[in-house]
C-alpha cells in the first residue's frame, strides 16, 4: 500500500489460493523486510520461511526447506515471528516446537536458542477465582512432534474454575470421572504442576484424586516444579532434604524444576530479540541495557569463543557507534572479530561485516586512511563468498566508500 492509501494495493508476490510451491504461500506467520526491500516471510501453515524479492515470481525457501512440520534443527512447526539482523542471521519464534531458532545465513540448519518449555499450560490459561460458583468441565487433545516420534497430549486446562461456569463441581467430578474411565488406551504418563514453595491442600487434593484414586497409583507421575528460574543451579528447590522428604510419599518417578512464566530464566536468552528490536526503533539505551544482559547470560551458559557471544559483541559495538561513543564501539568490534578470527573459515560473511564495521567507525573518527584499508578487506570477503552487487552489504559497503572518498576530497 502506498503512503496514506490503505484501500489499494498491489500484490507482490503470491497467487490468490493457498499453495506449497515457490510461487505460492499458505499462512501468514509474521514477516520482516530489510533495508533493501527484501522480504522474509513465515509460511506458518507449509512450516518454512521464504525469502521473496518483490515482484519476482519465485522465492527462496531459506529455512526448513523440506517443508515438512518436525522439530529436528532443520525444521519447523508453525513458525511465527521472524527477525533478520545485520549479519543476515533468521530468528524464527519456531511456535508449534516452543522454541526460538536461529539460522545462520549461509545454513539451513538452524541453533535452538530457547526452549519455552510449555511456560503456559496448554493453549490457554485456565482462571481460578474466588467468587467461582461452577465449574467449565473442557479438555483439548493434541499431537506433538519430538525427535521424529509422536505423541499424544491431553490438556485438562478447560477443567476450569471461574465465577461463570455453568457446570456444578459435582458435575464435573462425574465428567472428568468418566472421561479418564472412557480412555480405553490408558495414560502413559501423568504430569502434575505445582508452583514451588510449600505443598497446598489442592495439591495433596488433586493428586489423591487424579492419581491415587482414579488412575490407581500404576501410571507414571511426574511433577514439574514452576517458577524456579531465580535459583542457581535451577534443581535447587528439590535438593533441598526438606522439600525432598515433603515430596517422597507422592511417588513421582521424576521431578522437573524449570519455569512456567512467560519470561522468567528464559528471559534472559531472549534478550537478543529485544536488543534488536530496540535497535531498529532507535531507542539505544534500552537495546545497551538489554545486549549486556544478553551478554551477561551467554558468559554463563556458553565457551568464551561461542558465536552467540561473539553476536553480543557486535550488537553492543552498534549501539555505541549509534550513540557516536566511537571507541567503546571499536572495543566489542575487536572482540567479535577476535572470536571470528579463532572459530570461523578465513574467507566467511561474517568477517565482512566486521570489517565494514570497523571502517565506520575509523571513518568517523576522521581515520580515513584505516577505514578504506578495512573497507577493501570487507569487499575482498565479500568478493570471496560472491555477493550479488545488489546485496544489502555490499550496497552499504559502495557507499561508506564513497562518502570517504568525498570527505578525503574536502580535506
Amino acid at each position: 500500500y502506498g503512503e496514506g492509501n490503505g484501500t489499494t494495493g498491489t500484490i507482490v508476490f503470491g497467487e490468490t489460493t493457498c499453495g506449497q510451491g515457490a510461487d505460492q504461500i499458505c499462512g501468514a506467520g509474521g514477516l520482516f523486510v530489510d533495508r533493501q526491500g527484501i522480504i522474509y516471510y513465515s509460511d506458518s501453515s507449509n512450516n518454512r520461511i521464504l525469502k521473496i524479492t518483490p515482484f519476482v515470481s519465485t522465492a527462496t525457501i531459506v529455512a526448513s526447506t523440506n517443508g515438512s512440520f518436525g522439530s529436528m534443527t532443520n525444521q519447523l512447526n508453525n513458525p511465527g515471528a521472524i527477525y533478520v539482523d545485520m549479519n543476515g542471521t533468521l530468528y524464527v519464534a519456531d511456535r508449534g516446537n516452543f522454541r526460538i531458532i536461529m539460522f545462520p545465513s549461509d545454513s539451513s540448519t538452524g541453533t535452538v536458542l530457547v526452549v519455552l518449555a510449555f511456560y503456559h499450560t496448554g493453549k490457554k490459561v485456565a482462571t481460578v477465582d474466588d467468587g467461582a460458583n461452577g465449574c467449565t468441565f473442557k479438555f483439548e487433545t493434541y499431537q506433538c512432534d519430538y525427535n521424529g516420534e509422536l505423541f499424544e497430549l491431553i490438556d485438562t486446562v478447560g477443567l476450569n474454575e471461574g465465577s461463570k461456569g455453568t457446570v456444578k463441581p459435582k458435575d464435573a467430578m462425574k465428567m472428568l470421572i468418566k472421561f479418564i474411565k472412557g480412555n480405553k488406551r490408558g495414560f502413559s504418563c501423568v504430569l502434575f504442576v505445582m508452583p514451588k514453595g510449600r505443598i497446598t491442600e489442592s495439591f495433596e487434593k488433586n493428586h489423591m484424586l487424579f492419581y491415587q484414586t482414579l488412575l490407581n497409583g500404576k501410571t507414571p507421575a511426574i511433577l514439574f516444579l514452576s517458577h524456579c528460574e531465580s535459583d542457581e543451579p535451577m534443581n535447587k528447590w528439590i535438593t533441598n532434604e526438606e522439600n525432598k522428604t515433603a515430596l517422597a510419599p507422592y511417588g513421582f518417578s521424576d521431578v522437573v524444576c524449570g519455569t512456567a512464566q512467560e519470561g522468567g530464566r528464559f528471559a534472559q536468552l531472549i534478550e537478543p530479540l529485544r536488543s534488536a528490536l530496540t535497535i531498529q526503533i532507535e531507542e539505544y539505551n534500552d537495546a545497551l541495557l538489554y545486549c549486556k544482559k544478553a551478554l551477561e547470560s551467554f558468559e554463563k551458559h556458553f565457551s568464551a569463543d561461542h558465536r552467540y557471544i561473539a553476536n553480543c559483541y557486535c550488537n553492543i559495538g552498534v549501539i555505541y557507534c549509534k550513540l557516536k561513543q566511537y571507541d567503546l564501539a571499536l572495543s566489542y568490534y575487536e572482540k567479535q572479530l577476535n572470536i571470528q578470527l579463532k572459530t570461523l573459515p578465513a574467507y566467511h560473511f561474517e568477517f565482512g561485516v566486521t570489517y565494514l564495521n570497523i571502517g565506520e567507525i575509523y571513518e568517523a573518527r576522521s581515520e580515513f586512511d584505516l577505514a578504506l584499508s578495512f573497507y577493501s578487506k570487507a569487499n575482498e570477503i565479500f568478493q570471496k563468498v560472491s555477493l550479488l552487487p545488489t546485496h544489502e552489504a555490499v550496497i552499504e559497503l559502495q557507499q561508506h566508500v564513497q562518502s570517504t572518498n568525498e570527505k578525503i576530497s574536502h580535506e
